[in-house]
């Protein structure tokens, strides 16, 4: 089934790993992004709740996982910094993947978990 827009998904792999599977496969509706996308897990649960506060429109959680994109990096490093709160936040490098068939998304889950 064709997906509009496309769904983003997050694994912790490598980029050439998400290439061989997508290759291996034939997976033609799928992308690696080329940046990592970061996971910031935080100890605090204040910490979180001020962080959804300030991001809860631009970035998307998983219970107490930030998933940040490329593109709001930035102004994300520099709010954990200007709060002060960077030393108390773990951070994680993942690899988003776009998908656009819900076909490829379930040929790369299981292909993924096999790895």
């Amino acid at each position: 089934m064709h997906i509009t827009p496309p769904t983003l998904m997050v694994y912790g792999c490598s980029f050439e790993q998400a290439c061989e599977i997508a290759s291996k496969h034939s997976l033609r509706n799928c992308e690696p992004l080329p940046q990592p996308v970061i996971g910031l897990s935080f100890q605090n649960d204040a910490d979180l709740t001020m962080f959804k506060l300030m991001f809860a429109e631009d970035i998307d959680f998983e219970r107490d996982v930030a998933i940040v994109l490329p593109h709001h990096q930035e102004l994300v490093d520099e709010y954990l910094l200007e709060s002060g709160i960077g030393s108390r936040v773990c951070r994680y490098e993942l690899l988003g993947i776009e998908f656009w068939d819900t076909n490829d998304l379930a040929a790369f889950d299981q292909a993924f978990m096999s790895i």
